[in-house]
């Protein structure tokens, strides 16, 4: 199986899948802060700011960021599997907060000590994985079951 780099994996680079369209490929200095006026693209000198990313997870990639997480229906199944997928073959621990978000859309939820929670549920049951942050770092992914 192929693996991508970050880059490659959301702007289409090297695969036939769509991206989100161009980004910028200039990189933030270290110590800046990125801003959606400023999007970044991850660089082969900067090895820290990659994920590796299946092609195959890409179309689920695509449903997780445009799926209204408020969402608590059966017609939010399709997300509910795909966020199984994306967590299951891709290793948060140590991604950026901005690489998480690129890749997964904005959190539902940031709680008070900075935990991101993404939530996936169709009505009758679902996950909520919780992302501890620190340093601008996941630290560790909790997955919690819903009902």
């Amino acid at each position: 199986m192929r693996w991508l780099p970050l880059a490659a994996a959301l702007l289409g680079c090297g695969t036939n899948a769509p991206g989100p369209g161009p980004q910028s490929s200039a990189a933030v200095p270290p110590g800046e802060a990125a801003t959606a006026a400023t999007p970044t693209t991850p660089t082969a000198q900067d090895p820290s700011t990659v994920i590796a990313v299946d092609p195959a997870l890409l179309p689920d990639l695509a449903l997780l960021r445009a799926h209204d997480q408020n969402r608590w229906e059966p017609s939010s199944e399709p997300a509910v599997r795909a966020a199984g997928r994306v967590f299951a073959g891709i290793h948060f621990e140590g991604a950026s907060t901005t690489e998480v978000e690129r890749l997964l859309g904005p959190p539902l939820k940031v709680g008070p000590d900075g935990t991101w929670a993404y939530y996936f549920h169709n009505g009758e049951s679902g996950v909520v994985r919780a992302m501890h942050i620190a340093g601008g770092r996941v630290v560790r992914v909790r997955v919690v079951l819903t009902q």
